[in-house]
């Protein structure tokens, strides 16, 4: 029996090679509503989620969320390495990820958790069943996202928060508020666990 309860869907990540070709389609043929921006953040805590904690000093990550209001949000993400030729900095074949993150396509379901500790536990202890019915890997511990620099928070032209400075700002001020660790179930599909913010555990982001 699981020792905690899903609260909700938060997004769906699709990993892209050109942020803003990919939110023209988003935005202009599938009619969603462009949000905020996450900018060239070399983030150490994020590095990690990300399964790339060794190259994290050089690992940029960039985000654009797009939504349908009350019915389904999309997380763009954009993964290059600083100073590693390739396809727009593609990540190095020898990183254990590399494959999922430089061939593009559909990213983690993301879901929002009553006790993300409760939820580790559990997938832990079934991942580390080698009885178990199915086989399942984790990428890492829950691990605290670490603050933004405050131009890495923003809004293209597009978004519907253009311009508004109190929402971008709380943005960015939860951001390291977030925790989340990645599983991969035994057909491939990826699952993000989040927190929820607004019932944070005593703990300091990485």
């Amino acid at each position: 029996m699981n020792k905690f309860q899903c609260l909700d869907l938060a997004h769906i990540h699709i990993i892209v090679d050109d942020l803003d070709y990919a939110a023209e389609f988003y935005r202009d043929v599938m009619g969603f509503i462009e949000m905020q921006s996450h900018n060239n953040l070399i983030n150490r805590g994020l590095s990690t989620y990300y399964g790339f904690e060794e190259i994290w000093d050089r690992l940029e990550v960039s985000l654009r969320f797009l939504a349908f209001p009350n019915v389904l949000t999309i997380k763009l993400v954009k993964i290059s390495v600083k100073g590693y030729g390739g396809r727009s900095g593609s990540l190095p074949s020898d990183q254990g990820m590399a494959r999922i993150y430089s061939s593009g396509g559909a990213g983690p379901v993301s879901v929002v958790v009553d006790d993300l500790d409760a939820a580790y536990e559990y997938y832990s202890a079934y991942a580390s069943d080698y009885s178990a019915r199915f086989r399942i890997s984790l990428l890492s511990p829950p691990v605290f996202l670490s603050p933004l620099l405050p131009h890495q928070t923003g809004a293209t032209q597009h978004s519907a928060l253009y311009g508004n400075k109190v929402v971008l700002d709380d943005l960015a001020k939860r951001f390291p508020e977030r925790a989340k660790f990645q599983m991969i179930d035994p057909f491939g599909m990826r699952w993000e666990f989040n927190n929820p913010v607004d019932e944070l555990p005593g703990r300091v982001a990485s």
